[in-house]
């Protein structure tokens, strides 16, 4: 019992906020199986039961409520470590981690990454793909670049660009133009248009990835409502309207106050705003 391994800690206080080990294997970029052995492994060093498992998910027992709390302030504690890592740093080498979204990593990040290694070669971009953010006082990411009209206040950053959406369809014949592909997340601007002008609009699919909203309209199963800089690009989408300039959203890139002299968050920072050549994208 007295050498408890930080990494099956971490398990237990990711299943606890995730709920469920399939979410906290999700986040840990590891299989179920290896959380679930995990905290087996946990419970049999440390002699107890941490968590009750049901249909809703995994709820900590009491000692395991309390392992948690203190896993939390370990966790801060190393973090806080961490951050004064970095701070000291001179060097613009080894991982930044960036949380975005998956369109705009693959619509916008990634043809542009050619001329960023031109410049730093020796920085290892880790990009996490989540529509959530992630938490960034909890070092889960270095830099946030998000499409949002209202960021976290506790962070620092910039708005970059306006990202301007528009209603498409698919060119393939037979392409349905009666049905709408919608977004399950309704904080989405250009989600609550279709909600606020076109409440009876005949909804066929609902996903959360605009990536997958973009394969659907594709596919012809009706139109949708997709961001410009990315369905502009892809041939086989057809732009029908586009939507009034008071539902555009704003790309914004974030940080920690800590980290706004890291070298390696400077030289991202740097980088991006060079690519932003006018106010849209």
């Amino acid at each position: 019992m007295n050498n408890i391994n930080w990494g099956l800690l971490r398990y237990a206080l990711i299943t606890s906020r995730e709920g469920s080990a399939s979410r906290a294997a999700m986040k840990l970029g590891v299989t179920h199986a290896t959380i679930i052995r995990g905290l087996k492994k946990l419970e049999d060093s440390t002699g107890t039961k941490l968590f009750n498992k049901s249909p809703s998910g995994y709820t900590p027992t009491e000692h395991g409520f309390k392992l948690i709390q203190y896993s939390n302030e370990i966790e801060l504690l190393m973090n806080t470590w961490l951050e004064e890592v970095e701070r000291t740093s001179e060097l613009t080498s080894g991982i930044l981690r960036i949380s975005t979204t998956e369109g705009i990593a693959n619509g916008f990040l990634c043809p542009k990454l050619a001329s960023f290694y031109k410049c730093y070669p020796d920085i290892q971009l880790n990009v996490n793909t989540s529509y959530e953010f992630c938490n960034l006082t909890r070092y889960e990411a270095d830099v946030a670049l998000r499409s949002t009209n209202s960021p976290p206040e506790h962070l620092i950053g910039k708005r970059i660009s306006k990202v301007t959406w528009a209603i498409y369809k698919s060119k393939i014949e037979g392409s349905s133009e009666n049905h709408w592909i919608d977004s399950i997340d309704k904080s989405i601007l250009p989600a609550r248009w279709l909600q606020e002008l076109f409440p009876d609009a005949k909804v066929r699919y609902k996903a959360t990835s605009i990536t997958n909203h973009i394969e659907a309209t594709k596919s012809g199963l009706g139109k949708a409502i997709l961001p410009c800089f990315i369905a502009d690009q892809d041939t086989k989408l057809e732009k029908v309207d586009s939507l009034p300039d008071e539902y555009c959203t704003h790309l914004w890139l974030l940080y920690n106050k800590e980290l706004k002299n890291n070298p390696k968050v400077k030289a991202f920072v740097k980088w991006i705003y060079k690519q932003i050549d006018n106010e849209y994208i």
